[in-house]
């Protein structure tokens, strides 16, 4: 057998990350594994102590009456307390259905009635009561802090023993079927409501498997996490491979104080959306290498199309800048950029275990261990995406003769105009908000002869403008899209008062903006912008402009 059949054979037969984890906690259980901060350092948990929650947890599960299928909804954030119930449930041969804990109460009901949860384990006694009030909850509520004691956080040997004796007691053992359901993920529902969608513990483990083999992970990275586990991006990416590779994970507190927890965290490696790194890129006073903590070897973009300028900046910077492409019903993975395999302005070349086809119209389509199991209780949504054993990502890609993908467009996300000219929005977009002064932009034009934009400003950048500059606005926009084809840049646009929110409902849990939420929110403005309509009062709110093209 060939090295690289014996790589694929090992992603292929990859056990479910609950044994990989175990293997560990037995094996090294003083290993610092998930780093929280506090003040200007890092307190760690190791193996042994998240062992001992994980313990304690499947123990809270079982006072709770949670059986082997029970879905549990996990609505908290980022913690060693989150991944020690997440292995827990695995244990249990229990469903974990991870949602964001900052959705508006009544969307976070609905999903959560729509997920069949027999118990919803919350951030917060507080949280965990107010979702208990919502009409129509018919399940269990608690908060996470109920599963064990604050002091089982702090690592010890007493908890490296505890975890042995509560394991031994509560037969937590990984499970023995890797194909059986692990997880429900409900989709960032761009277009529609969202779907759940259902992930086997094969699915996880040979995409995390596949990831580390692509990238060479050895366990020597030190990571920043600024991506939430409740997303199956940051969940694989981040949390599964250190999990699996013995890297240790620092735990980020938030989009605000990103900068601050790169300087205390000095991460070597760092997986984010385009926002994180367009803000860096974005951010003045300091190199991009000192900016990130001094020690950061290579990042790695996904979620949405990466601006070419933020990638360049990074690769100025002696930093390489990957990006890669999936979606949640692969796992999420399909390809990546690597150091071994890269070429810019591509998503590289597939990971192992995971088989491309490009469809007649340039769908591309995946087919692996990897796929879904399907749309939970949705078996027309799944039957329309998984066709013959290959799932239809819904985007339009192209491969050249190396073999590395460009993704060129989402494929019902296509503006179609009345001259018969396609318009990728995402696209557009990206290089509308590689400039600074752009926080947020939105594209339509289905129909027209052209495209108008709704756009966010960046509240510093506005200000360096000046009051009553629309004009400067408007240069800004034409220079951002100047490399677009004509038919691509915004003829019109219309500053928005306030930023696009999940809030709202106008964008999802992991930062995409919800096209049909937007569009009927401002369907009067953008039906002006469409008619040329020019003009506006006198400030940056509100107010619409037609874009001067060359």
């Amino acid at each position: 057998m060939s090295a690289a059949d014996d790589s694929l054979a090992r992603v292929l037969n990859a056990p479910p990350i609950v044994a990989s984890f175990l293997e560990r906690a037995e094996a090294a259980p003083a290993k610092p594994l998930l780093g929280r901060i506090e003040g200007d350092g890092t307190c760690w948990s190791t193996y042994g102590e998240i062992s001992a929650l994980a313990a304690a947890a499947a123990s809270f599960l079982q006072e709770r009456g949670i059986r082997r299928g029970d879905h549990v909804a996990v609505v908290a954030g980022n913690s060693a307390a989150w991944l020690a119930l997440d292995l827990a449930l695995a244990c249990k041969g229990a469903v974990s259905v991870p949602l964001a804990p900052n959705l508006p109460i009544e969307a976070l009901a609905e999903l959560l009635r729509r997920s069949d949860a027999r118990l919803a384990v919350f951030q917060s006694t507080d949280a965990a009561n107010a979702i208990g009030r919502a009409p129509g909850i018919s399940f269990g509520v608690a908060a996470i802090s109920q599963m064990a004691p604050r002091d089982m956080e702090i690592s010890s040997d007493a908890a490296t023993k505890a975890a042995r004796e509560l394991r031994e007691r509560l037969a937590l053992q990984p499970p023995k079927d890797r194909d059986s359901l692990a997880t429900i993920l409900f989709t960032s529902g761009t277009a529609g409501p969202p779907k759940g969608v259902m992930l086997s513990h094969a699915n996880l483990a040979t995409n995390t498997a596949g990831k580390i083999a692509a990238h060479g992970f050895d366990g020597g990275e030190r990571r920043l996490g600024v991506l939430p586990w409740h997303h199956v991006f940051g969940r694989v990416c981040d949390l599964y491979v250190s999990v699996v590779t013995g890297a240790p994970l620092v735990i980020g507190r938030g989009r605000e104080s990103l900068l601050r927890d790169l300087q205390i965290a000095s991460p070597s490696y760092l997986n984010a959306t385009p926002y994180f790194f367009n803000k860096l890129a974005k951010s003045t006073g300091q190199s991009l290498r000192d900016l990130t903590g001094g020690r950061l070897a290579a990042c790695l973009s996904g979620g949405a199309p990466l601006p070419e300028p933020t990638q360049q900046a990074f690769w100025d910077a002696g930093i390489p800048l990957y990006q890669g492409y999936g979606m949640t019903e692969a796992s999420p993975v399909i390809a990546d950029c690597t150091p071994h395999a890269y070429k810019r302005g591509t998503i590289g070349h597939p990971i192992p275990g995971v088989e491309i086809r490009l469809d007649e119209d340039g769908e591309l389509l995946t087919r692996g261990p990897h796929v879904m199991l399907g749309y939970y209780r949705d078996d027309t949504a799944t039957a329309a995406a998984i066709k013959h054993g290959w799932l239809h990502t819904g985007d339009l890609a192209e491969m050249d003769a190396g073999g590395f993908l460009r993704v060129v467009g989402r494929k019902k996300e296509m503006i179609a105009l009345a001259t018969g000219l396609k318009v990728s929005p995402s696209n557009v977009e990206a290089a509308i908000t590689a400039d600074p002064l752009f926080a947020q932009a939105v594209v339509f034009g289905e129909g027209s002869n052209f495209v108008v934009a709704l756009l966010a400003l960046d509240t510093d950048e506005a200000a360096r403008l000046g009051p009553a500059n629309i004009e400067k606005v408007a240069q800004r926009l034409s220079q951002a899209t100047q490399r677009l084809s004509r038919h691509e840049r915004p003829q019109y646009f219309a500053t928005l008062e306030e930023p696009l929110s999940l809030e709202r409902g106008e964008l999802t849990a992991k930062g995409s903006v919800r096209r049909d939420i937007v569009r009927q929110r401002h369907a009067g403005r953008i039906q002006r912008l469409l008619e040329g309509f020019e003009g506006g009062p006198a400030h940056f709110s509100g107010s619409s402009a037609a874009v001067t093209q060359g």
